[in-house]
């Protein structure tokens, strides 16, 4: 499982440089008072960061929602389990 990941890693890596050396045209990004002058390639890995980053804690609002639901239900669940009731005589 480990050689597949980092086979997988190394592919997307590839990738990547690729990517990188056929975008090289250098372009201006404004937004409101900011300017950023780079390399499209450079401009839009940072995009995809960004995206994953915001994906990312967008995901950790119901994971924490699951993550204390899971906690105060486990909570809820006895220690040990309740003695047998006595036959009915």
């Amino acid at each position: 499982m480990m050689m597949a990941y980092l086979i997988s890693a190394l592919v997307l890596a590839l990738l990547a440089l690729i990517f990188a050396l056929q975008n090289t045209a250098t372009i201006m990004i404004r937004f409101l008072f900011w300017s950023f002058r780079g390399s499209l390639a450079v401009v839009l890995l940072l995009d995809l960061a960004l995206g994953v980053v915001i994906g990312a804690l967008a995901m950790l609002i119901p994971l924490t929602r699951a993550y204390r639901e899971a906690a105060r239900l486990k909570r809820r669940i006895p220690a040990e389990p309740p003695e047998p009731l006595a036959p009915a005589a």
